[in-house]
């Protein structure tokens, strides 16, 4: 999958994560409520959601938080 293609399902961007495939490699980047993930089960479940859509994608063969 290139840059430009976003098709996949595990790629996305919101309010507090970022996430996309690049050459094999899954990233997750964690934005402002980076130690609010750790009280917060919405959020936390938003990651681990992110985290399996990663294992489902075939174009992410690595994952990087």
């Amino acid at each position: 999958m290139t840059k430009n293609d976003r098709s996949s399902v595990f790629e996305s961007s919101g309010d507090f994560l970022d996430s996309y495939a690049e050459n094999g490699v899954g990233i997750v980047h964690l934005k402002d409520k980076v130690f609010e993930v750790v009280a917060d089960l919405e959020l936390k479940g938003a990651l681990f959601e992110k985290i399996r859509l990663a294992g489902e994608d075939s174009a992410v063969k690595a994952l990087l938080s």
